[in-house]
């Protein structure tokens, strides 16, 4: 049975949860009580090197707020189960840090120990236990949580400290509160202008502490508010009366009064003498919201009266770096539901744990490329540990999910490189024997692989493939960079132009004249100079396939991830505006299979073409020009040389291939067709994974190539 009294320690172990208690000692003489939970106790549950989150408790509240509903449903066991080290701070003057080293708490007409507010536990006790934290466990940042007044102090620290952003991935806000010009509480509202007459009262009769822990809140507790007694319904309605009336949920208090009568985000307000000896100043300064550089998130909802939307919303505006707002789903959730909401798992924490999670797969995919994360192995065994159903299955294993026959083959090119090909020799519905069948060859775009033509699911090594086959001839179909290689080849080796029946080329790509993307105009100059640096340090592959993409994809990106909109805004960025064609629900999946990897120079080589307006060779600069092709700038390719006949599926909305250089390339090839589809907004990534892919483009293909079989028979 639940102990009502239990310390935090005994709640914790209790379930059987790791618990350390650390302490901490500030510049101005607190003795702050911390606790840690390390790892989880069914998931996650051995000590390794985890991400650090750090939890900090509400006005009047402590550590025990994330740990008091039990696991499942407290955020700190949550967290601790998801794989993060939980650290929980204790704000000066609450029950575990009720210490100081020469001050006394109970000191009888001296309240020097209690002379503090909000703004010395963000100024002071905040910045003591992060750096404690980070120096504790060897790390340089950390994920940080606050509810109600641990926002108020971070944006206190954030504010007065800036510094302390550096060490800050991510502050997730719950209930947040810095403007309350607009708090419902009519209690609250008629004391704020006497908010600091009560202070200067309270502390001539020697008054320092409000609401201390007490044995008689615990009995009155047991005797008054448990389920058995008939005054249950007033000690909600006191919770109801202060943080919101929700009769399914409870919720919590929070009494800024300066804050209230000011309608201002500023500093405590001692009188105009103080202020002037304090401040320089006859009124206390603002805090500097624009301070906050580090990533906030803020956890809202429509009825609660201490951080009310208007107020929300205005700070949301003032934050140096602020990330994204989220209302709470249900209308009726309170101040104090965000700790001890019955929904508070589902509507709050598992969110947060999500970001979080997303959060660190973002952050670990950036660094894959440039070193080891120091997450890294965590990542990876979460990936491993995590059901993922089939978005990362291979080819052999796609194929054999829709039941189609599929056959591996290797060719090892003339240079070394060993490369592995695909193929399905025949249908699963219709033309489903073994036979001899016109061949059609499937060459992926830049980062893609063979995985990307069978990925959707149904309805959706030249000589060696005719070598094997006994064919003389193939239709080739090519997507993106698998256009570009191909014009490469006709350009440079003609003979094989003999070995086309037909080309078609989807998105394609040779001139990037007309790019519109902003990012890519402005990195184009420095491409060669990009390429340089990366072989100096010894960087040659880029965007290779990896399982924190898959992760990522799982986290951020399936239909229940807040970040969703975020990865269609990144593909539309890169691809096109095209909402209508993204299947979103397949995001998983694609990023299951998708960046397969590159070279820096592939990468480098579009960004030459762009800067240069030319369809032309590698560019390594005037002396190796000079040794490579003999002259000290690259020879452009001759598109004449390309006798093949080729169709190009090009579109208005693709931000890749352009309509005017895809124009330019019909013109300057030999034997060429085009077709503009019917789709203004279709993307480029819409020829593989678009949604009417088949009906806009696959069909039109297919047709072709049946046509031009029937000719030839």
């Amino acid at each position: 049975m639940f102990e009502p009294s239990a310390f935090q320690p005994d709640l914790v172990r209790k379930y059987r949860y790791p618990l350390e208690e650390h302490t901490v000692i500030t510049p101005d003489g607190y003795i702050l009580g911390m606790h840690r939970i390390p790892h989880g106790r069914d998931n996650n549950n051995e000590p390794k090197d985890k991400p650090i989150i750090f939890l900090m408790h509400g006005l009047l509240g402590s550590s025990s707020d994330f740990v008091l509903m039990g696991p499942g449903s407290g955020l700190a066991y949550i967290l601790a189960e998801e794989g993060f080290d939980v650290w929980m701070g204790n704000a000066r003057g609450n029950y575990y840090s009720r210490r100081h080293e020469w001050l006394r708490p109970d000191a009888l007409l001296n309240t020097d120990f209690w002379d503090f507010s909000w703004d010395e536990i963000g100024h002071i006790d905040l910045p003591s236990m992060i750096d404690y934290t980070l120096e504790y466990t060897g790390k340089q940042q950390l994920h940080y949580i606050g509810f109600s007044q641990g926002t108020t102090s971070f944006f206190v620290m954030g504010s007065l400290r800036p510094e302390y952003n550096d060490k800050i991935i991510s502050m997730h806000a719950l209930a947040p509160v810095a403007y309350m010009a607009h708090n419902r509480n009519l209690l609250f509202n008629a004391l704020a202008p006497f908010s600091r007459n009560i202070a200067d009262l309270a502390e001539s009769i020697g008054i320092g502490e409000f609401l201390p822990n007490r044995q008689v809140f615990t009995w009155a507790g047991q005797t008054f508010c448990k389920d058995e007694a008939i005054f249950q319904p007033v000690c909600s309605s006191i919770l109801f009366l202060i943080s919101g009336w929700n009769v399914d949920q409870l919720n919590t208090i929070a009494h800024y009064g300066q804050g209230i009568s000011e309608k201002r985000f500023r500093r405590y307000d001692f009188g105009w003498t103080k202020n002037r000896r304090i401040y320089g100043s006859f009124s206390p300064p603002n805090y500097n919201l624009g301070n906050v550089r580090a990533p906030v998130f803020l956890h809202y909802s429509q009825s609660d009266p201490l951080a009310h939307v208007t107020d929300v919303e205005r700070l949301f505006n003032e934050l140096g770096n602020p990330v994204g707002k989220f209302s709470i789903a249900q209308r009726t959730f309170g101040h104090l539901d965000f700790l001890y909401g019955i929904n508070a798992t589902t509507l709050v924490n598992a969110t947060i744990s999500k970001m979080l999670s997303a959060l660190l797969v973002l952050f670990c995919v950036a660094v894959t490329h440039a070193g080891r994360s120091p997450n890294a192995d965590y990542v990876e065994e979460l990936i491993r540990n995590n059901k993922f159903g089939r978005i990362s299955d291979s080819v052999p294993d796609l194929a054999a999910k829709y039941r189609y026959p599929l056959e591996e083959h290797t060719v090892v090119t003339p240079d070394g490189y060993i490369l592995q090909m695909h193929r399905i020799p025949y249908g699963r519905d219709n033309n489903n024997e073994p036979g001899d069948k016109p061949v059609v060859f499937v060459m992926h775009g830049l980062w893609g692989s063979s995985a990307d033509f069978i990925l959707m699911g149904p309805g959706s090594g030249l000589d060696y493939t005719l070598e094997y086959t006994g064919k003389q001839q193939l239709h080739y179909i090519g997507f993106s960079q698998g256009t570009t290689s191909f014009f490469v080849m006709g350009s440079l080796r003609p003979e094989y132009n003999d070995k086309i029946i037909s080309m078609h080329a989807l998105a394609p790509i040779a001139y990037m004249a007309h790019v519109p993307n902003l990012l890519l105009r402005a990195l184009a100059p420095f491409a060669t100079q990009i390429a340089d640096v990366a072989n100096l340090l010894g960087i040659g592959e880029f965007l290779s396939h990896s399982p924190f993409y898959t992760w990522a994809g799982q986290s951020l990106c399936s239909d229940e991830a807040v970040f969703q909109p975020v990865c269609s805004n990144i593909l539309f960025l890169i691809s096109g505006y095209s909402p209508d064609q993204l299947n979103t629900t397949m995001l998983p999946v694609i990023l299951g299979h998708f960046p397969a990897g590159s070279s820096i120079r592939q990468a480098t080589h579009y960004l030459q073409g762009i800067s240069q307006k030319g369809f032309r060779r590698y560019n390594f600069g005037l002396l190796r020009n000079q040794k490579i092709y003999g002259s000290i700038s690259p020879p452009d390719y001759n598109l004449g040389n390309i006798t093949a006949p080729v169709f190009l599926y090009y579109s208005e909305g693709d931000a890749l291939s352009r309509v005017l250089d895809v124009e330019r390339l019909y013109n300057e090839l030999p034997f060429a067709e085009k077709f503009l589809n019917a789709d203004s907004n279709y993307g480029h990534i819409d020829y593989a994974y678009g949604i009417n892919a088949t009906s806009l483009v696959y069909d039109y293909v297919i047709n072709t190539i049946t046509s031009l079989e029937n000719q030839n028979k």
